[in-house]
């Protein structure tokens, strides 16, 4: 969230607590980290007390992975091509030029921690 005074970032702190009514709400406390304005937002729960959460996209099958997803930079043929070249010997750091990408991504992509539905 951003400072209404100076729009720079905030820092939060969370409460749940419960109103004179009965009802249950979130009051959240922000501080901004620049110019040090502090403020508050409150929030009203359900009548759990707790906030509705949506089913997770990723048991659904809403999340865009690999190609498919708007801000990826490599295609599916470039990932195959990446594992190949590192099983011949090239090093990570040359991959990562090569490709246009960092060094940790071209790790994640050998070790199988992204880009996993790539055999």
């Amino acid at each position: 969230m951003n400072c209404p005074k100076c729009y720079a970032q905030s820092k939060t702190g969370t409460k749940v607590m419960s109103t004179h009514q009965g009802d249950y709400v979130t009051r959240r406390y922000y501080r901004c980290l620049k110019c040090n304005h502090h403020w508050r937002s409150t929030e009203v729960l359900d009548d759990a007390g707790v906030h509705w959460n949506p089913p997770p996209k990723r048991k659904h099958g809403g999340f865009n992975t690999g190609e498919k997803h708007p801000n990826a930079i490599l295609f599916d043929s470039n990932v195959i091509q990446i594992r190949r070249e590192w099983a011949e010997g090239k090093a990570q750091r040359e991959l990562s030029k090569i490709y246009g990408v960092s060094e940790g991504c071209i790790h994640d992509i050998v070790k199988r921690k992204t880009w996993k539905h790539i055999a």
